[in-house]
């Protein structure tokens, strides 16, 4: 076993955020190599041990993004069982990332109209206090289900 895997399965919890948005040909990322396979070796990782699991999933997005994160949540269910925990934000935005701050705004505005509000932006620092609380055993607006 490696020293990451060491760290991980020694720690309190494992926050997974990490993942593509759309695939890279250049770069040879698709949704299986970028964002569902690194995951399953840390969920796997972690299997024997007591270590939580949280993965930042999403609640819109294209349909082959969606059906990865679907892919990891389930992944995450059927091994981790309670341990596994699962946020759903909408498109996570702050200040300091300019390409997703001004758009994160306009759809606090247009978010209220039928059909865009499962593309409810959130504050990267509200979306830390709701994964805070859950660290914290409390609940989240951001969690569907606990499992």
């Amino acid at each position: 076993m490696g020293a990451w895997q060491v760290l991980l399965n020694e720690a309190d919890w494992v926050i997974d955020c990490v993942g593509i948005l759309w695939p890279d040909r250049k770069r040879q990322l698709n949704y299986q190599n970028a964002s569902i396979q690194p995951v399953k070796q840390i969920i796997t990782t972690i299997k024997t041990s007591e270590t939580k699991f949280l993965f930042i999933s999403a609640n819109a997005g294209p349909p082959a993004y969606l059906k990865a994160k679907r892919a990891v949540e389930k992944y995450a269910r059927q091994v981790l069982g309670k341990r596994a925990y699962v946020v759903y934000p909408g498109l996570i935005y702050d200040r300091t990332k300019k390409s997703t701050y001004y758009l994160g705004k306009i759809l606090h505005v247009i978010a209220a109209l039928p059909g865009l509000k499962r593309y409810r932006p959130v504050e990267r620092k509200i979306l830390a206090q709701a994964i805070e609380k859950i660290l914290q055993g409390e609940t989240s607006e951001f969690e569907m289900f606990r499992k």
